[in-house]
C-alpha cells in the first residue's frame, strides 16, 4: 500500500511539473492595438484657379463671323474663387473672358464677360498621387460688348468717325466635368470640359443669339489655408 501511495504521489508530482513547464509557453492573448484614425486634412479657406481654355461655339454663324486675334486660336481665360464647404463640395465664383473680332467688318470686336456662381463637387474620394473626378454646375450671367467705329455727320458733308459700343446681356447655364491631380498639399492641376448655353437675347431681337459653346481647358489651383 505504501508503494502504491508513493507511486501515485510520484505520478501526480510528474504531472504538476509538466504543467509548470508548459505555463511559461502559454502566453495570454495580446490585446490588439487600437486603430489610429487618420488625421483629417484641414479645409482651405479659399482656392484660387487660373485656366486657359479653347472655346468652340455652338452657333455656326458665330464661328463664321468672329475670330480671335491671338493667331486665330479660340482662346478664353478663366479665374475661379472656391470656398470649400466640406471635403467633397465647395461653392465657387467663376469669371470667364473672351474677345473676338468680326471677320467681315473692320475694327469691330466682341468682348464677352461671364460671371458664373455655382458649385464644384468631387465624385470620388481623394487618393494620394491619383486623379480625382469632379463636376461643376452654375448659373451664367453674361455681358457681350460690341464695339467699333461709326461714321456720322450732321450736315452730310463733314463725316467724322467715332467709337461706339453696345452691351447685350444674357442668362445661361453651365455644366462641367474634369479631372484633378494633386502636385503638393496646396496646389493641383486640372483639366476638363465645360458646356455653356445662353437662354436669352436672341438674334431676332437684335442680340448676339446663342454664343454658348464647349470649353476645353487646363488650369492650376492654389489653396489658401
Amino acid at each position: 500500500m505504501r508503494y502504491s501511495n508513493t507511486f501515485l504521489r510520484a505520478k501526480v508530482s510528474g504531472v504538476v511539473a509538466a504543467l509548470l513547464l508548459l505555463v511559461p509557453h502559454i502566453a495570454p492573448p495580446r490585446a490588439q492595438p487600437a486603430a489610429i484614425a487618420p488625421i483629417a486634412k484641414p479645409l482651405p479657406q479659399v482656392t484660387v484657379s487660373l485656366d486657359a481654355c479653347g472655346f468652340i461655339p455652338f452657333s455656326q454663324s458665330y464661328r463664321l463671323n468672329y475670330q480671335s486675334k491671338l493667331m486665330g486660336l479660340p482662346i478664353e481665360w478663366t479665374g475661379t474663387l472656391g470656398f470649400p464647404i466640406n471635403e467633397s463640395v465647395s461653392s465657387q465664383i467663376e469669371l470667364r473672358y473672351r474677345r473676338r473680332t468680326a471677320v467681315f467688318l473692320n475694327d469691330v470686336s466682341v468682348r464677352q464677360l461671364e460671371i458664373t456662381p455655382g458649385v464644384k463637387t468631387y465624385l470620388e474620394k481623394q487618393h494620394e498621387k491619383d486623379l480625382r473626378l469632379f463636376g461643376t454646375f452654375g448659373l451664367v450671367l453674361a455681358e457681350s460688348i460690341v464695339s467699333g467705329p461709326l461714321q456720322s455727320t450732321t450736315d452730310g458733308t463733314d463725316i467724322i468717325t467715332v467709337d461706339v459700343s453696345k452691351s447685350y446681356y444674357n442668362l445661361g447655364l453651365a455644366i462641367g466635368l474634369g479631372l484633378e491631380y494633386e502636385l503638393t498639399p496646396v496646389s493641383t492641376i486640372h483639366g476638363g470640359l465645360r458646356f455653356g448655353i445662353y437662354l436669352l437675347d436672341p438674334v431676332s431681337r437684335g442680340g448676339l443669339g446663342d454664343a454658348g459653346g464647349i470649353s476645353l481647358g487646363l488650369g492650376y489651383q492654389y489653396s489658401v489655408f
